[in-house]
């Protein structure tokens, strides 16, 4: 344990600053893109998710309770290895991210968008899907993502029926209000990944919050550049391996 409290002092005293260190230029920059891929189930663009696929996760969803949400509550790193439906999860991500627009709607025009992950899907293909408040769409096929080992530094996570990673441009928060920026983005971030991780778990499902992930497994294949798109917090999900029928 560290005894020079120095570093911390120093950290602690920029804390309070308020004023951007960038250079403000954030707006000018290029917000990433990814190449889409093709979706089944997609609208006229050819890769974005139709949004009629979406309303009928919805209303098919029969949650639980906040209150047997939250007693049944676990955060688990094991896993059923059955497949589960994609589609209710990639309406979870956006709804928790029109809640966060329509909380949060002059946090300095920073947006959020989730990488929704799904490594055993049983109504969707697999792969990277983007998810941002007014659209999803496919962007990667998982022959074009990295071994699943290499997403999180503990590799049970990527043993999951898939995982949602909260996404931020830190860029263009650190030019709206420096530190302050930060804080406030990260706030949202977590809220937006325990929506949608008690939403799972309203569902029926198991997973973990976690903040593990590894930023340079995605950087090529989804341009996570740490910057203008960071990851801030993800959630796994997957049916729990308790209620899987026993094997001879």
């Amino acid at each position: 344990m560290r005894s020079d409290l120095t570093s911390m002092e120093a950290l602690s005293r920029h804390l309070d600053e308020r004023a951007p260190t960038g250079d403000g230029r954030a707006a000018l920059r290029r917000r990433p893109t990814v190449t889409t891929a093709p979706s089944p189930g997609a609208s006229s663009d050819g890769a974005r998710l139709d949004d009629a696929l979406l309303d009928g996760a919805r209303r098919a969803r029969r949650p639980r309770g906040l209150g047997d949400t939250l007693e049944a509550r676990r955060s688990s790193l094991h896993y059923s290895t059955r497949p589960t439906p994609t589609l209710p999860v990639l309406a979870l991500a956006q709804d928790a991210l029109r809640r966060d627009q329509h909380a949060w709607p002059t946090a300095g025009g920073v947006p959020l968008e989730a990488l929704v992950l799904s490594f055993r899907s049983s109504d969707l293909p697999p792969g990277a899907w983007l998810v941002r408040p007014d659209e999803v769409t496919r962007v990667r096929g998982t022959e074009d993502l990295p071994d699943l080992d290499e997403l999180g530094v503990q590799r049970e996570f990527s043993t999951g029926a898939g995982m949602v990673v909260v996404c931020a441009d830190l860029d263009a928060a650190d030019s709206w209000a420096g530190p302050h920026g930060y804080r406030v983005t990260t706030v949202r971030a977590s809220m937006v990944t325990y929506d949608v991780h008690l939403g799972c778990q309203a569902d029926g499902l198991v997973g973990t919050v976690f903040g593990g992930l590894v930023p340079a497994s995605l950087r090529g294949p989804l341009d996570v550049d740490g910057v203008c798109r960071a990851p801030l917090l993800a959630t796994t999900w997957a049916h729990d391996p308790a209620q899987d029928e026993p094997t001879d």
